[in-house]
Order: C-alpha cells, then structure tokens, then sequence
C-alpha cells in the first residue's frame, strides 16, 4: 500500500515564518502516482479546492498544495485500502490556517466520492457514479457523463453541472441550502421533482414527465434553477 504523509514529508521542504504556537507554517506542493489497482476514490478534505479530471489511463496522479501549520494536520496521507478504493485524506483541526488543494488525474470509469468542508470542487469528463458532500464552496461539472449524480451541500456560490449531449444521466439528486444551480443535459423526459424559493426555468428540450427512466430531484431553500439542452 503507497502512503504519503505530508507532516512527514514537509520536514525536508520549504516552510515560512518559523515556529510559532502552532508549529511550522508549511507552504508544500507534491506531485505523485498511486500505482496500486482502484476501482474507486474517495477524498475527504477538511478545506480547499478540489479538481478531478477523468482520462483513459491506469494509475492515478494525484498533486497536492498545502498551506497549514504544522500542528493542525491531523491527517494526511493517501493510499489504497484492501477494498481497492484510492482514499485521499486531509483533516485539519481548526486552531488556525490550514488548507490543502488537490488536483486529480483518474482513469475513466472510476467511481467518485467527495466529502469537503470549505472549499471548491470541479469536476471534468467524469463519467461514473459520483457522490459529493460538500457544506460551502462551488461546484462546477464540465463534459460530464456520469449515469448517477447525488450532491448533499449546504451553501454555494454556484452549481454549474454539463453533461454531454449523448450521455444522459439515469439519476440526478440535488440538495442544498442555498445556490443558483445550472445543468445542462441532454435533451429528452425526466421525471422531475423540483423544490426551490426561487424561479425555476427548463427548456423544452428536456420535457418533465412522471414516470421516465432518468430522474431528476432538485431541492433547494433558496436558488434559481436554470435548466438547458446540452451542445
């Protein structure tokens, strides 16, 4: 099992300020291969930005931009469990500045799971099953084919989700706080159950139908629902 901890690793890079009551202040990047079989990632990140890119590959990359006192890491490492999922771990532990962004290189097909306090994430040509939670931050989806999409947030400043023309989702779940949410998706029936405060405007290419096969569940205290063809 590969394991990288950046508490660990940050002793031999550069560091800012010195020591002060929370440690060494550490501004680290790192750039590595999980070479180990996946079928499925998993990242929990107390606070940063999120990108994953899908492609037809392998191993996934994994770069990494950390920004924390020493002493608030309290976890990071990632590695393959026994299950065969990649988890991706950074925990803080809120007594000062600690963040950690993320950027993700993973092969096509690959299952995806989020779970993010305070940050952003963007996600590209992913094309699987694919479940975020996220309280705070944006979240932007481009070329995306994933079959199932659920998102469990709190606030957002966007929800900005396109599928591909010719991908079209079987089920799509939405549940926030607050946030103008905007999709894309091919056109044709969905069963939608949509519950929001604020307006709510879909193109007549996608035709809201009880009983269709994809489904599509948007509910939101507070939120403009925009809701177009994809190209």
């Amino acid at each position: 099992m590969k394991i990288r901890n950046v508490a660990v690793l940050g002793l031999a890079l550069p560091a800012l300020l010195g020591a002060g009551t929370c440690g060494i202040l550490f501004d680290l990047w790192s750039w590595d291969e999980i070479t180990d079989h996946a079928e499925r990632l998993n990242i929990d990140v107390t606070e940063g930005a999120v990108e994953i890119a899908a492609y037809p590959r392998t191993n996934i990359w994994i770069q990494r931009h950390v920004y924390a006192f020493e002493r608030t890491i309290e976890q990071a490492d990632y590695a393959v469990d026994e299950n065969d999922v990649a988890q991706v771990v950074f925990h803080c532990d809120g007594r000062a500045v600690c963040f950690a962004d993320h950027w993700l290189e993973i092969p096509s097909g690959m299952p995806v799971d989020v779970e993010l306090g305070l940050g952003s994430v963007s996600l590209i040509s992913v094309d699987a099953p694919t479940v975020l939670v996220v309280d705070e931050g944006p979240i932007v989806g481009d070329a995306l084919a994933t079959p199932t999409f659920e998102l469990d947030g709190g606030s957002h400043d966007e929800i900005t989700l396109k599928w591909t023309a010719t991908a079209t989702p079987m089920a799509i779940s939405i549940d926030a706080k607050s946030a103008p949410v905007t999709l894309e998706l091919p056109a044709g029936n969905y069963a939608c159950d949509i519950t929001t405060s604020g307006e709510v405007d879909i193109d007549p290419a996608i035709v809201c139908e009880d009983g269709a096969d994809a489904s599509l569940v948007i509910t939101l205290d507070d939120g403009d629902v925009v809701i177009s063809p994809a190209d």
